[in-house]
């Protein structure tokens, strides 16, 4: 494990932005997700029985909306007798909306009394979902208050998803806020959760499960320091064991960011169709580190210029 921990931490005064964008992030969790973290949604139709019914399904949906559905072409290497591969496609389906909203019309063959007990679950399943404060909070396909922009940003499904995010967000937070102000990190910040948030959308038009998390204001804040830092190097915390030896700081160039946290997103996009990624918003990381780079570009830019006329002075 490594990463950047550029700013050597003096005063929290000296950071106001940066704490209280943490302190946001941690009242927001443990005020709406702390007793639901990791849970979900109880439902019988994660059982593997019901999973396996419920992909058949979808993958005959699938197929049947060819010219509307963005997983058909990818739905014809689906094997509806493989047990495996049916549970995989019914735990995407109760991520699509359109499928979700159509269960009540899908034609189906074979036992009645099993299909009508099917459609009551999903009925269930939907309507329970949506009063889970991961999908008031969260950001959708289903989202309909404009608010769900902003609120998903300072959204964590577990505790490790905060921590995680919270750590990346005091090191950057800090050292940005430092360099250029307040203001401008709290905007490269909003600016990369809302873009994330667009690339999510796009790459998942379906979407029933919600987007939460800071990751694609995080990944806009990296980014950002990465390029606008270029030239320097800089301090990262190494961890591959608690042995002496094996733990500590190390000096490299902030340009390690992009290898070390964009590599990953970018692969996992290409190796799965749209709309059927895994759980980590992968979309959403590369969306937030387009805005950091734009950011660092124009910033760099404007630096040059300032430099350029105190030079003709």
């Amino acid at each position: 494990m490594i990463f950047p921990t550029p700013e050597i931490f003096r005063k929290w005064m000296d950071y106001p932005m940066t704490f209280s964008l943490l302190i946001v992030n941690v009242i927001t969790f443990f005020t709406f997700f702390f007793d639901q973290a990791g849970m979900g949604v109880e439902t019988d139709l994660l059982e593997d029985s019901n999973l396996v019914y419920t992909g058949q399904l979808y993958l005959k949906f699938i197929q049947t909306d060819k010219m509307n559905h963005h997983l058909s072409r990818w739905s014809q290497t689906q094997n509806p007798t493989s047990t495996s591969q049916m549970k995989s496609l019914g735990n995407l389906a109760l991520k699509d909306t359109q499928f979700i909203a159509a269960a009540a019309n899908i034609e189906i063959n074979g036992d009645q009394i099993f299909a009508r007990k099917w459609r009551q679950q999903m009925h269930s399943f939907s309507e329970s979902y949506q009063k889970e404060n991961l999908f008031i909070l969260g950001l959708s396909a289903k989202s309909e208050s404009p608010t769900a922009w902003l609120t998903y940003q300072f959204s964590h499904a577990t505790v490790y998803h905060l921590f995680s995010n919270c750590v990346f967000l005091f090191f950057l937070g800090c050292v940005i806020e430092k360099l250029l102000g307040s203001y401008i990190m709290i905007s490269i910040y909003l600016l990369g959760g809302v873009v994330g948030g667009f690339s999510y959308l796009w790459t998942n038009p379906q979407s029933f499960v919600p987007m939460v998390g800071a990751s694609a204001s995080i990944s806009a804040l990296l980014c950002f320091y990465g390029l606008y830092e270029a030239r320097r190097r800089i301090r990262y915390f190494y961890f591959l064991s608690p042995l002496v030896g094996h733990n500590g700081y190390i000096y490299l160039s902030p340009l390690l960011i992009f290898p070390l946290f964009l590599v990953s997103d970018i692969s996992s996009i290409l190796s799965a169709p749209i709309g059927a990624g895994a759980s980590i918003a992968y979309s959403a990381h590369i969306g937030g580190a387009v805005v950091g780079l734009v950011f660092a570009v124009l910033f760099r830019w404007v630096l040059r210029i300032k430099k350029a006329s105190l030079k003709t002075c």
